[in-house]
């Protein structure tokens, strides 16, 4: 018995100096990640990129803080406080979507790091740092949009998602919640993000046996989407990105526009002389033409619920339009386009074409799916609770996708970041998961030998 004790005793030593030992290397690699996203992004500071779309964040954040112009506007709050803040200063801005990125990709390393069991800890935080200096993701802390804000927070609400499905604890759902929160004021698109995450989180409820606990999740979270849908409408955030729709494929379909008859949109032939173009052409008409004032009396009062009335009307053809351009959105192959000029990734092409693929990326996403759906019959989230995270990924992307189609007809590719990165995630998150199936099944033969 004595020696039995001395063996377990001996063991715990040697399981405690091997995670102190990891537990350093992974501090030592991020101090190195760090100081090398510093380094290359720094000297760019200051000929960080604007648009025409940052002229309207900065009229926001001129806002007062506690008016209603600031938090329902034309633009969702949060990268428009961020100027505030700032004073709209180009380099503290950059410097700062800079710093939070490296916080946010840190904690999101180490919470799938430890997600996982041993030799795979090292090597999904460092493949997590690298896969942040991928040029689709670095980027964008260099320029003054949405986009670098978004994307940390996203990675911020995986990480606290994963730590959750460790242990659960009130103070760990406050910190998602704030997150989520945050996020969902980034971007308008990211709150029915929430919202389908809400969905699932009830199907899991009902049909998977998942606590009721996480009902309080999914009350909150349909909360936050409530709350930013009604700052969107407030500020009448869908106005143009719908007349950018109605022009493109409303006012150049005749079904569409039968639809839209019935709906009570009055076609005049002001209105149809703006077939094809865009929300502001011809001099901003859908805005400022006298002879469209029934037109817009009617937008502002049916025009969002008539759109969305006509989508669920044709259900099949809906889902099929996005897949078009689903491979293209999902690539985001001239996102440098959006960058400073001076602006050069950190990571050499080859090196960016495996960690965020670029081709056969329908082959990808279809085997992705397969393992989802052998995931959710295996119930393999009883092995690891991780794998939930994976399979909401994956699930989730053809209907993020189907909200940034149908959404505008402008910058999808811009507005597709999220869901891109978000298919990439979930790619490497089943290489991982799958990698320690592997070894606890080797494991298990190892133990079966020297037991027999």
């Amino acid at each position: 018995m004595a020696n039995l004790n001395d063996r377990s005793v001996a063991e715990r030593k040697k399981r405690g100096i091997a995670t102190g030992l990891i537990s350093i290397a992974l501090l030592l690699l991020f101090a190195l990640y760090a100081n090398l996203r510093w380094a290359h992004e720094a000297p760019v500071f200051e000929k960080a990129k604007g648009t025409a779309d940052t002229t309207s964040y900065v009229r926001v954040s001129g806002e007062a803080l506690f008016s209603k112009e600031f938090w329902a506007n034309a633009r969702p709050p949060v990268f428009p406080l961020l100027l505030k803040y700032y004073n709209a200063d180009v380099i503290k801005v950059a410097t700062f979507q800079t710093a939070f990125s490296i916080f946010a990709w840190g904690m999101m390393a180490l919470s799938l790091a430890y997600s996982l069991k041993g030799i795979l800890r090292p090597i999904a935080f460092g493949l997590v740092l690298v896969l942040s200096l991928e040029r689709h993701i670095a980027g964008w802390d260099l320029v003054l949009l949405t986009e670098s804000l978004s994307l940390s927070l996203m990675a911020l609400f995986l990480a606290a998602w994963l730590w959750l499905l460790r242990g659960w604890l009130w103070g760990k759902v406050a910190l998602l919640s704030l997150v989520a929160l945050l996020w969902v004021f980034t971007r308008d698109t990211n709150g029915w993000i929430l919202l389908m995450i809400t969905g699932l989180i009830l199907l899991g409820v009902l049909f998977f046996k998942a606590h009721k606990r996480y009902l309080a999740i999914a009350f909150v979270f349909a909360l936050v989407f409530a709350l930013s849908n009604l700052s969107a409408d407030k500020g009448h955030r869908w106005v143009f990105p719908f007349q950018n729709v109605l022009a493109q494929r409303i006012l150049t379909d005749q079904s569409a526009l039968n639809f839209f008859e019935d709906c009570g949109m009055p076609l005049t032939p002001e209105l149809l002389e703006l077939a094809g173009g865009f929300a502001n052409s011809k001099d901003r008409a859908f805005y400022t033409d006298p002879a469209l004032e029934s037109y817009r009396d009617w937008m502002y009062a049916n025009g969002k619920a008539c759109y969305m009335r006509w989508l669920f009307s044709r259900p099949l053809t809906g889902l099929r339009e996005p897949w078009i351009d689903f491979a293209w959105l999902l690539a985001f192959e001239d996102v440098t386009s959006f960058y400073p000029q001076i602006y050069e990734p950190l990571l050499p092409w080859y090196a960016e074409r495996i960690l965020y693929p670029q081709d056969a990326l329908l082959w990808l996403w279809a085997g992705t799916i397969i393992a989802t759906l052998v995931a959710i019959w295996k119930k393999a989230w009883r092995v690891n609770p991780a794998w939930i995270v994976f399979i909401a990924l994956c699930l989730l992307v053809y209907p993020h996708v189907f909200i940034v189609w149908h959404g505008d007809v402008t910058g999808t590719h811009r507005h597709a970041l999220t869901v891109s990165l978000q298919f990439v995630l979930s790619f490497w998150l089943l290489g991982l998961l799958v990698a320690e199936r592997i070894l606890d099944f080797l494991r298990a033969r190892v133990r079966k030998q020297d037991a027999a």
